[in-house]
């Protein structure tokens, strides 16, 4: 499968008051502008857009870890390849800290 995103690790930037930048070490992915939302209330508003700016900038992480995942469970289940508990508390740890880095 070749992927067409934009690739590397993605960060938030923050070039100015009304706009979260979603960037690459060489490129710009996407802008999200502060302040747009059916709330009234601006800080709300705000509050949506920085956590929107986190889930998209933890999207290549996330496809990463599911496609580890989906080789795994190919490998543990299809094949029958015994599966440790070590392993199965590894795979738990990978995908907390994925959904931890996507919503902290």
């Amino acid at each position: 499968m070749t992927n067409k995103h934009t690739k590397g690790e993605w960060y938030i930037d923050r070039p100015d008051f009304e706009t979260i930048n979603i960037i690459t070490a060489l490129d710009f992915v996407c802008e999200i502008p502060k302040g747009v939302g059916i709330s009234e209330d601006i800080e709300e508003r705000n509050s949506e857009a920085e956590s929107n700016a986190k889930l998209i900038c933890n999207a290549p992480n996330m496809l990463e870890t599911l496609e580890v995942i989906l080789k795994n469970f190919k490998l543990n289940f299809l094949h029958k390849t015994p599966v440790t508990m070590q392993e199965l508390e590894a795979g738990i740890n990978i995908i907390q800290h994925t959904i931890n880095k996507a919503t902290n």
